[in-house]
C-alpha cells in the first residue's frame, strides 16, 4: 500500500475532522486513516491510484467548504475568508440600521434582506445537514431566527444570528492562532537526540 497525505484547508472544528476520518474509514480500500486537526493533515494508505478525487467527493458530503490540497501545495490561511465573513456581517447590520430610519414596506424589506445576508451561510449548512439527516447547531440557529421573525421579534432574531456569526469569526481566529503557535513549536524541535547507553552515545 502507498502512503498519501493531503492538507484539509478550511477545516475549522475537531468534530468535523473526526467525521471526515470516520467517513473515509468506511471505505475498506483506505487504511490507517488519520485526520490531524492541529496540522490540517489527512493521511492514509491505499492501493488505489490517484485517490484524491474520490477523497474530495467523500469530504464534500460532510464539509463542502473544505478544500483538499497536496502536501506541497501552498496553503494560505483563513484571513480572506474571515474578511468576507466580517464584510457580510457589517453589510447585514448596516442594511438593518438603515431600515430602522423608515417605516412600512421599506423597513420590512430591509429586515428581510438583512436576515438573508446574515443567515445565508448558516442556512446553506443546515440544508446540507438535513440531506444527511443530521441535526446540529446550524439548524437550531436557523429555526430560532426564522421563528423569532414570524412571531414579530425580528430584532431578537437578528441579534441571535449576529452574535452567532461573531462567535464563529472569533473561533476561527483563535484556531488559526493556535495552529500558528503549534507550527512554530514544531519548527524549533530538534532533528535528533543523543541517548547515552553505557557511556556510549546513540543518535536517535
Amino acid at each position: 500500500m502507498k502512503n498519501y497525505r493531503y492538507i484539509l484547508k478550511n477545516l475549522d472544528c475537531a468534530a468535523c475532522g473526526k467525521k471526515i476520518e470516520d467517513r473515509i474509514k468506511k471505505e475498506n480500500k483506505y487504511q490507517d486513516v488519520n485526520v490531524n486537526f492541529s496540522t490540517l493533515k489527512l493521511s492514509f494508505k491505499t492501493n488505489e491510484k490517484n485517490p484524491k478525487q474520490e477523497i474530495i467527493q467523500l469530504i464534500k458530503t460532510i464539509e463542502p467548504e473544505i478544500k483538499v490540497l497536496d502536501i506541497n501545495e501552498k496553503n494560505t490561511n483563513n484571513d480572506q475568508r474571515d474578511f468576507l465573513d466580517i464584510f457580510r456581517l457589517v453589510l447585514g447590520i448596516g442594511i438593518y440600521l438603515i431600515g430602522l430610519k423608515y417605516q412600512g414596506t421599506f423597513q420590512i424589506v430591509s429586515t428581510i434582506i438583512c436576515i438573508f445576508i446574515l443567515l445565508s451561510k448558516t442556512m446553506k449548512k443546515t440544508l446540507l445537514e438535513i440531506k444527511r439527516r443530521v441535526l446540529d447547531e446550524n439548524l437550531l440557529i436557523t429555526v430560532s431566527v426564522i421563528g423569532a421573525c414570524l412571531v414579530g421579534k425580528s430584532f431578537e432574531g437578528i441579534m441571535v444570528i449576529i452574535l452567532y456569526e461573531i462567535g464563529k469569526i472569533l473561533e476561527s481566529k483563535a484556531v488559526n492562532k493556535t495552529r500558528k503557535s503549534i507550527s512554530s513549536l514544531m519548527d524549533i524541535r530538534p532533528e535528533y537526540a543523543n541517548l547515552k547507553i553505557n557511556r556510549r552515545n546513540k543518535t536517535s
